[in-house]
């Protein structure tokens, strides 16, 4: 059963300890994870969600697979809506499965300039993507809001897309049924075939590209999932599927067991989504900053720091990640002006490594949970973990005690390579319109 971890250091303690202790005790100390403990907690919520009973991970059935093959020069439209932008592109596949882009396009994401009805928002899908379909009529959409995924690649939009995009109408629509209606209003007569997946699922199919068997999908930027291919036996949350295998869509950020003390109790609890995304809360890019201010805050209100410091820290609500990254490279920039000393600027240094080595190590567990499952279910070779998002790639403490924490944990090499490609999720998404 899922239960949340709480736990405190003794009241009026913390003073008492050196600077590590006391990191160690509001548990944001690297030593303070046990990812050998952790990664079973994984894989038992892993079973769990396949299962169908309550867990922390959802384990999303894809309906895709990867059992189909590209097919060389065939192009394909891909429409890649995230965030608050669309992008829309026209891509095919050489002999060899490189990815060639033959069209690309960047626009606004319908619903964030002004409010619009769902009709609305899939003329302008249909607008865009209609000079990029081939005569084979072949569409992919990697839609990277709340969707629930269908067999044969349909998607069904759960509830409003977000804050950021209003479009009114669209709790329930099917998004290529939406996408193809359009598309006849527009007077296209071809068939149509669309395949709607979310953006961890395309970042996973950009490593299969070259013919390998099984990837793992990986993001880690403002926020963090994982995605990888599951055997369909195993799968018992999903609607019947023929194929051997299934992507399946974790979204593991929500997974809810990582130890959680002080400072991240204090984060979660002011947080807009209390009790959800925990795991996300403790390793993401738009989190870590603010455990970061929060932790330099209460650490100087115990007199770690220097009252200059301490003074200039009050009025902060969260690093920048970037700020950081060049703290940390140099000891120079925004976060060495808030240093009164050149204690508090070292202090800062350890306090900025310590939890992004912890948020590393829990990474690790992530990763090495799925390494492991995916062995059980069979796969050889060097699985590829296709990665993608800024935190992952350029906070360098997090990525080292990741990847040292999974080497030393998967106790050989060749275990897994990673992959990271340009424009991922449109490579993905194209290759999954021929793998699925």
């Amino acid at each position: 059963m899922t239960k949340t971890h709480y736990d405190q250091p003794e009241d009026n303690m913390l003073h008492k300890l050196s600077f590590e202790d006391a990191l160690k005790a509001l548990k944001l100390h690297p030593d303070c994870i046990d990812t050998v403990q952790i990664t079973e907690q994984f894989l038992s919520e892993m079973e769990e969600g396949l299962e169908g009973r309550k867990s922390s991970l959802l384990m999303i059935p894809s309906y895709m697979s990867a059992q189909g093959k590209i097919v060389p020069e065939e192009p394909v439209a891909v429409l890649d809506a995230g965030g608050t932008n669309l992008r829309v592109a026209s891509m095919k596949f050489s002999k060899e499965g490189e990815p060639q882009l033959l069209d690309l396009k960047r626009l606004k994401m319908p619903g964030t300039e002004s409010r619009i009805s769902s009709k609305e928002m899939f003329a302008q899908f249909a607008e865009a993507v209609e000079p990029m379909i081939g005569e084979n009529g072949l569409i992919s959409f990697c839609f990277s809001y709340a969707v629930e995924a269908l067999p044969g690649g349909e998607g069904k939009i759960l509830g409003s897309l977000s804050k950021e995009v209003e479009v009114d109408g669209t709790d329930g629509l099917y998004i290529g049924r939406e996408l193809i209606a359009a598309l006849r209003e527009r007077g296209v007569e071809r068939p149509l075939s669309v395949y709607v997946l979310n953006d961890t699922v395309a970042v996973l199919y950009s490593a299969l590209t070259a013919g390998a068997d099984g990837a793992i999908g990986f993001i880690l930027g403002t926020g963090t999932n994982t995605a990888y291919m599951e055997s369909a036996s195993n799968i018992h949350n999903a609607l019947p599927f023929e194929g051997d295998q299934m992507c399946i869509n974790m979204e593991s950020g929500g997974f809810g067991l990582d130890p959680m003390g002080e400072i991240d109790i204090e984060l979660n609890s002011e947080s807009r989504n209390v009790d959800e995304h925990l795991h996300e809360k403790h390793v993401s890019g738009v989190y870590l900053g603010e455990i970061m201010v929060r932790a330099a805050a209460r650490l100087a209100a115990e007199g770690y720091f220097s009252e200059t410091f301490r003074n200039a820290i009050s009025g902060v609500k969260k690093f920048d990640m970037r700020d950081v990254g060049e703290f940390l490279g140099s000891r120079s920039g925004k976060l060495r002006e808030l240093c009164g000393t050149q204690d508090d600027a070292l202090n800062l240094k350890k306090l900025i490594i310590a939890v992004e080595e912890r948020a590393g190590k829990l990474v690790a567990a992530n990763l090495a949970s799925v390494l492991i499952k995916m062995r059980r279910n069979g796969a050889e070779g060097s699985i590829p973990i296709s990665e993608n998002g800024t935190t992952f790639q350029k906070a360098l403490p997090l990525r080292e005690a990741c990847l040292k924490e999974l080497s030393r944990f998967t106790g050989k090499t060749g275990e897994y390579h990673l992959v990271s490609r340009d424009d991922d999720t449109l490579v993905g998404s194209a290759a999954a319109a021929f793998l699925h």
